[in-house]
């Protein structure tokens, strides 16, 4: 077997990586042969997959116990047949069949994958035994592993992803960064093997010899330059290369881990969208005018640096979960935003808290001693969350309700600090929630549960029913008291329109809590100066205006509330411009293509 085309090896366990049978009971046995291929494999920048018919837990367990688990990416662990499992394994990789091998001992296994993913590489364990000596002709070592690393980062990310509405929500959220670096021959090994190893996004299909490329970029008519990329979730190193000579690209190519953020789309234009030859199928179709909206942002920028932007003396804060990233979506940056939206931390939590006017409150508040000894009693929260980031000295702050109507509230019984994590509808501290949190069944944030860390929670923290709304009044009592003066406060209320496709228990009913919440919030902004009410319902005329919740809705929708707040905002003096109805009808159409790609694709 060669295994120079092979970037992932999927394997089945039982029978194939050890002698025997988990769910049996059975004493295991490593195949100590396979096991040292595996760490050789890694090594030469192959990496590894699981597609097993077994319990999860107990197999983790094993692996575990076994010094395996963390040598694999996107296990598929279950008792559901494994064609359309292996096919969801490679389209979460963004990886090619031909450029994988499946190992199983079932030769009907085998079989199913391959015609799930005609061009599938298979084999079973007796037969790549045979072959394990063959690796070593790969002679390129992968030192440190960066290519599982890289993967593993992207397995973090596509967990992540699935806490957002829709893709562009969450390629908003993430704070994609690209750069072009220009000193290629000091990254020639690197860039040599995107060469010979792209396809998927590999333009140009011409795979040229190192010794040629070197002597190619010492001419002056050649122009080139590496692309790295870096998120919220990691840095992914060198992804791309492009090579111009007498002004035509001879290379331009793209790793697959950056497949869907349109990082090629976005250097194309920035390097002035020179002419290009198309060899072969790609993924992606290049233009010569669109600029991924998510690449670069300045607003995110200035978010993850906690610094003040300002244009003269103007500064603006968007702040709030899916909604107010939305909004933003749809206004023209400038040096005057910053953003503080949903993100996920080092640990892969999905961190909303902060969004929540009781934890600002804690946040505002609290002296560092109370925060330290919140932070020391809970398991799921860093400093971080506790920081009171931008909220003052903003000549206008956009602030969501929505986290209010979401996450649940609880106290710190020693300090009586309020921190806010998860649905309110399943309480932390009840112990009939505690199943539900472990295996995954209700919405976690991404969060690890065990029972221990659950019930060391609930003996240090009691829930707090806000059911009444009275704990947001006192809380954006507080929040108004330290704004600057003459800061604008522009709060966007709930939807009091029902949505009827609701089947989350979550979110059932919740628009009688968004009537009760803004009433009173109404009424407290009655004699308050420069607070102003943005009602999501007004924009709401059909169920066909929301998508999957009664917090999520279509483009439109976000857009109209952009046009009302860049009205409030500009009452005074031109601080924010909206984008043209042209580009809410370009995302309006992507939109719906996407959704046609995947019923396509699903067929």
């Amino acid at each position: 077997m060669d295994f120079s085309s092979v970037k992932l090896i999927i394997w089945d366990l039982d029978e194939t990586l050890w002698k025997g049978t988990i769910s049996d009971n059975d004493t295991v046995c490593l195949r100590k042969e396979l096991v040292a291929f595996i760490h050789s494999s890694l090594d030469r920048g192959i990496v590894h997959s699981i597609c097993s018919k077994n319990d999860y837990d107990d197999t983790k367990s094993f692996l575990i116990t076994q010094g395996l688990w963390d040598l694999f990416v996107f296990p598929s662990i279950n008792w559901e047949p494994k064609g359309n499992r292996v096919k969801g394994i490679l389209e979460e990789m963004k990886l090619r069949p031909q450029n994988t091998l499946f190992v199983d001992d079932n030769l009907s296994n085998l079989q199913e994958a391959v015609y799930c993913c005609p061009e599938l590489q298979v084999c079973t364990p007796e037969e790549l035994s045979q072959s394990v000596g063959n690796i070593l002709s790969i002679t390129k070592i992968d030192t440190g592993r960066p290519r599982l690393a890289q993967y593993k980062l992207l397995e973090k990310k596509n967990i992540s992803e699935k806490a957002y509405s829709s893709n562009e929500d969450f390629l908003m959220s993430c704070n994609i960064r690209v750069d072009i670096q220009y000193d290629c021959t000091e990254q020639i090994d690197r860039i040599h093997d995107l060469i010979m190893r792209s396809n998927q996004l590999n333009y140009t299909k011409f795979r040229q010899s190192k010794e040629a490329l070197i002597e190619q970029l010492s001419k002056q008519e050649t122009q080139a330059a590496y692309i790295t990329v870096r998120d919220n979730f990691g840095d992914y190193g060198i992804v791309g290369f492009y090579m111009m000579v007498h002004g035509e690209l001879v290379h331009y190519l793209f790793s697959c881990r950056t497949l869907g953020m349109l990082v090629e789309q976005y250097v194309y234009v920035k390097i002035g969208c020179p002419a290009l030859n198309t060899v072969g199928d790609v993924i992606t179709k290049l233009n010569t005018q669109d600029i991924p909206q998510w690449i670069n942002q300045s607003g995110a920028a200035a978010a993850d640096q906690n610094t003040k932007l300002r244009t003269g003396n103007r500064r603006i804060l968007f702040k709030g979960p899916c909604d107010i990233s939305q909004i933003f979506s749809f206004i023209e940056e400038t040096d005057c935003i910053a953003t503080e939206f949903t993100y996920v931390n080092d640990t892969g939590i999905s961190v909303e808290g902060h969004n929540h006017t009781s934890q600002m409150v804690t946040a505002l508040t609290a002296g560092d001693a109370d925060k330290a000894k919140v932070i020391a009693d809970t398991q799921w929260i860093d400093d971080e969350m506790l920081s009171h980031l931008g909220w003052k000295n903003n000549d206008a702050i956009v602030f969501s309700m929505l986290t209010d109507g979401n996450l649940g509230i609880y106290q710190h019984i020693k300090t009586g600090l309020q921190i806010a994590l998860c649905e309110k509808y399943y309480d932390l501290t009840n112990p009939e929630n505690w199943e539900s949190y472990i295996q995954g069944t209700i919405f976690t944030s991404f969060i690890n549960f065990t029972e221990d860390a659950l019930k060391d929670f609930s003996e240090k923290y009691r829930f707090v029913d806000n059911s009444d709304g009275e704990i947001t009044i006192s809380n954006l009592d507080v929040l108004y008291q330290v704004l600057a003066k003459g800061t604008k406060l522009i709060l966007l209320l709930g939807s009091e329109r029902p949505f009827e496709g609701c089947i989350n228990c979550a979110y059932q009913d919740r628009q009688v809590f968004h009537k009760l919440l803004n009433d009173k919030i109404k009424a407290w902004a009655k004699d308050k100066e420069n607070v102003y009410l943005i009602e999501i319902s007004k924009h709401i005329h059909s169920q066909k205006d929301y998508t999957d919740t009664i917090n999520h809705f279509q483009k439109k929708v976000y857009f109209h509330i952009a046009q009302e707040l860049s009205s409030i905002l500009n009452s005074h003096e031109a601080t924010i411009k909206i984008k043209s109805r042209l580009y809410l009808q370009f995302v309006t159409v992507v939109v719906k293509l996407k959704k046609i790609i995947k019923r396509i694709l699903r067929r």
